[in-house]
């Protein structure tokens, strides 16, 4: 989990459990990780708590991986019972298990990587663009200006010679 755009540190997380109690509660950094047990099987919440700062924007990535270790150690004794030349084959299901954790962190990290990027983008086109109004208004501002002043130059020296003979 990671806040991707706002303030780190004033969002709270908290687990709640199916009997609602609360079974973890940290307080967010950058990045948090949480790993958890689940002793009674039933509906778990997850709260994220942003009171301090509730009229600011923040954005916040989730990404939760659930699964049963029980079942892997049952899949790996019914392997293992009938055939005796996979004797460390929980350890490989165990290392495969950590690889596949590896990979989806990574994944997410990209994810959240993408998303910075694209949110850097925006920003320089914002400015880009804002900056390009800026001086277009500039540059009309001065054309008007100077047009306005080269007139008064050769414009004014007309009206006062009318109905006079110039020599």
């Amino acid at each position: 989990m990671s806040v991707m755009v706002g303030k780190p540190n004033s969002t709270d997380f908290e687990i709640i459990g199916p009997n609602n109690q609360v079974l973890d509660k940290k307080q967010m950094t950058n990045d948090i990780t949480l790993q958890h047990g689940v002793l009674v099987s039933g509906t778990y919440s997850f709260c994220i708590i942003n009171t301090n700062y509730m009229f600011e924007p923040k954005l916040i990535s989730i990404y939760l991986w659930a699964y049963q270790k029980d079942s892997w150690s049952q899949y790996a004794m019914a392997i293992n019972e009938p055939l005796d030349k996979l004797a460390n084959m929980s350890a490989h299901m165990q290392k495969t298990d950590t690889n596949i954790g590896v990979i989806y962190t990574h994944l997410e990290r990209m994810k959240r990587e993408t998303f910075k990027d694209w949110l850097l983008i925006i920003s320089n086109n914002r400015y880009v663009q804002n900056w390009s109004l800026i001086q277009c208004v500039v540059i009309i501002v001065s054309t008007v200006t100077q047009v306005v002043f080269v007139r008064r130059l050769f414009g004014g020296n007309e009206s006062k010679l009318k109905g006079r003979p110039q020599a």
